[in-house]
């Protein structure tokens, strides 16, 4: 189902048929919640990972698709949960050149400069993440990318290395409607 899911967003994407609805939206709210959520999830209990999130009371509503968002935070999130056997997973939102920057920090199985250069291409898996028994199909973060640019936002992806740990992250302007207003079409 999340495979087909995947597939339709991309179609829907490249042919610039996704709808964009943004309104001022409590991320932290939305950040808690996601992290509430995936904090449930066996692969946290067996990894013994900790999540660590705390809300930054001078951020309070931004304006955003908060559907989107929330797709990208859970994506970089659970990418997170599945690329890393132990430690913590810091999440961040801060103030950031006239926007907000949202960070996911792990100590998981890190990657090397190429593989850096390209997470965001779709299909593309980490040459760090074959032979493990993660599965997945490369449009994730592809996804994830087209919704931040669309808030006239962008993404980034770094690791001091393999074994390393990795940071997933976006940026997004602190202005109504990321460039676009009200209600409209993706592309």
């Amino acid at each position: 189902m999340n495979l087909v899911e995947e597939f339709l967003d991309v179609t829907r994407i490249e042919q610039g048929r996704t709808k964009f609805v943004f309104a001022d939206t409590s991320v932290n709210d939305l950040i808690s919640s996601v992290v509430k959520e995936l904090n449930m999830k066996p692969e946290v209990v067996e990894k013994k990972l900790k999540i660590v999130w705390k809300p930054n009371i001078n951020i309070d509503k931004i304006n955003m698709d908060e559907e989107k968002i929330r797709h990208v935070i859970f994506n970089f999130l659970d990418n997170a949960i599945k690329y890393s056997d132990r430690g913590s997973i810091n999440v961040s939102i801060e103030k950031e050149d006239e926007g907000y920057a949202f960070r996911v920090k792990d100590h998981g199985f890190g990657f090397n400069e190429e593989d850096g250069v390209n997470f965001f291409q779709k299909f593309y898996r980490g040459k760090n993440v074959q032979g493990t028994n993660v599965n997945g199909t490369g449009l994730g973060i592809y996804v994830c990318k087209k919704f931040i640019e669309k808030h006239s936002g962008h993404v980034w992806a770094s690791s001091p290395g393999l074994g390393k740990g990795s940071e997933f992250g976006f940026w997004i302007p602190g202005v109504k409607g990321g460039g676009e207003s009200g209600t409209g079409n993706g592309e």
